[in-house]
């Protein structure tokens, strides 16, 4: 039995959904499918008997707030005062 990759995505309906991946000694995630958001990666080794054959990555998908860019925005305009 070969490990196989999976992705844990949200779609816009907001409905949890795993897509199964590829398989083989070293498996790739699947694709990114469109209009989903992904949570996380997992893989399962060849016969999987426990938690310790499974490995997991969570994936950053940081989004910024009008409020974060207005500080960015900020910074900015004190950076080119400063260097002017």
């Amino acid at each position: 039995y070969l490990s196989r990759s999976y992705r844990l995505v949200l779609d816009q309906e907001g409905l949890i959904k795993v897509v199964s991946g590829n398989e083989g000694f070293n498996p790739t995630p699947p694709a990114k499918i469109s209009k989903t958001l992904p949570l996380y990666n997992f893989v399962f080794r060849g016969n999987t008997l426990d938690d310790s054959d499974l490995t997991m990555q969570k994936l950053d998908h940081r989004r910024y707030t009008m409020k974060d860019i207005g500080k960015i925005q900020n910074r900015v305009a004190n950076l080119e005062r400063l260097t002017t």
